[in-house]
């Protein structure tokens, strides 16, 4: 026997290396029948070990397969219980742990002579390196077995879920139920089917690549991150997500290569976006028990969102804008106020008045794609500079030339996300976070301020 990790001498295994295109899903069956401990599957892309049950060794191979062999596992058990003997002392305990397996450690013994070969392949008794070109992440997978309280007799099935498991979203759940990811007394329910109380409930979760996007070294300004989220003060000119036009070069790109793991989450994590060309904060969730508490405090709106912005027209005082908002019926690409549309609300306060411009202090409520600068075209006060709602530069009324060419030379919406304020949904921690505004924008405020003074 060999030992392997940080249990050198302590846990010898018996294992089978193959490719995951080479993987006969009986060999399984055979493997775990002849050896007793089979009680670890080991993904070697990043020298990862995954604790696993037999109970849905069968789903995660699955899943694997779809990687087209371009990654490798390891399954195994330990050579005691292979034996039949039984585990003594330290042995013991450290059966019931993860192992550390680094590439210098991946060394496995005692190849029964009858997997000696699959699909014609040899299969090596004594793992290579791994290769340089494998890029794949390793799948994340969790087993959770609960039993559904007696409070929840009458509800369906999928109503019981989202209240025992309330860090996963709706729509995830239910999609686990439907792949057969979720056993309820070991059977497969439908969504629909109403629970008596009682029940033990096993979810196999999956947290599978949502993104195909490839990570690209793109710079980014990060305001706060801990293990949970991170927020990003965003600068003009950066896409959010790839689409039309901008395939490669956007926010999600860089955010793959900040933190690989936000592959496997929606849209890499992005709890709510920015137009390209508006600047300041952005909020992401690390992690999928994360994202869906950030998304729901967004929905529920328990996230504070503060913009300012610089409108056209001098404005008497705040108030607020109350309008719906839909996709403008001729021009897609727009917005617009419609009574039929959906409910956009924004709060506003006067925070600085220029010669022909106004500094406005904004709270959204709800958030609407291009909110703000829809209602504030609405109201015939468009923000400075905006390409879409903005229309033709319009020059005032003796400005000097500096703020002129200010004018000329501002190409984008004067848009910025001050400040985010919320309950860290996984430590109960006040946050808030304030981003300075850009050069810019900074500059454009000091002249229409010396303008106004003139």
């Amino acid at each position: 026997h060999e030992g392997v990790g940080r249990f050198d001498r302590q846990l010898p295994l018996s294992a089978l290396e193959v490719r995951v295109h080479q993987l006969e899903l009986h060999l399984l069956g055979e493997f775990a029948k002849r050896v007793a401990g089979l009680n670890q599957l080991v993904y070697l892309d990043r020298t990862t070990v995954v604790a696993t049950q037999s109970g849905f060794l069968r789903r995660l191979i699955a899943f694997l397969q779809i990687l087209n062999g371009r990654s490798r596992l390891v399954i195994g058990g330990t050579g005691a219980e292979r034996q039949g003997g039984e585990q003594q002392g330290g042995a013991a305990a450290a059966a019931e742990e993860l192992i550390d397996y680094t590439v210098s450690h991946a060394f496995f013994h005692e190849l029964p002579g009858e997997f000696a070969h699959l699909g014609g392949d040899p299969i090596s008794t004594k793992s290579a390196s791994i290769p340089a070109e494998i890029e794949t992440r390793e799948p994340l997978v969790s087993s959770e077995i609960l039993t559904i309280p007696e409070a929840l007799s009458g509800k369906r099935l999928d109503q019981a879920l989202a209240a025992l498991f309330p860090q996963y979203s709706r729509s995830r759940l239910k999609r686990w139920l439907l792949d057969g990811a979720v056993l309820v007394d070991g059977e497969r329910w439908k969504p629909r089917d109403p629970v008596q109380g009682g029940e033990t409930v096993q979810l196999d979760a999956v947290e599978d690549v949502q993104v195909r996007s490839a990570p690209e070294a793109i710079p980014l300004s990060i305001s706060f991150e801990d293990e949970h989220l991170l927020i990003i003060d965003k600068p003009p000119g950066l896409v959010v997500h790839p689409g039309a036009g901008n395939p490669t070069g956007t926010l999600m790109n860089g955010l793959l290569a900040h933190h690989a793991g936000l592959e496997t989450l929606p849209r890499a994590g992005i709890v709510h976006r920015l137009d390209k060309d508006t600047t300041g904060l952005l909020l992401v969730g690390k992690t999928l028990e994360a994202h869906t508490a950030l998304t729901r405090l967004l929905a529920d709106r328990d996230i504070s969102r503060r913009y300012q912005a610089v409108v056209n027209g001098v404005l008497t005082g705040g108030g607020t804008i109350d309008k719906p908002i839909a996709r403008h019926p001729v021009d897609r690409t727009r917005m617009s106020v419609q009574d039929n549309g959906r409910e956009a609300v924004t709060h506003y306060t006067v925070a600085e008045r220029y010669r022909a411009h106004t500094l406005v202090d904004v709270k959204l409520e709800t958030g609407r794609t291009h909110q703000i600068r829809v209602h504030f075209a609405w109201r015939r006060h468009a923000l400075l500079g905006d390409p879409v709602y903005g229309g033709r530069l319009a020059l005032p009324k003796g400005a000097s030339q500096p703020l002129i060419d200010a004018l000329r030379q501002f190409r984008r919406q004067a848009l910025h996300a001050v400040r985010l304020g919320f309950e860290h949904p996984m430590t109960g921690e006040a946050i808030d976070v304030r981003a300075p505004l850009p050069e810019d924008l900074d500059a454009l405020l000091a002249t229409l301020k010396q303008d106004t003074a003139a």
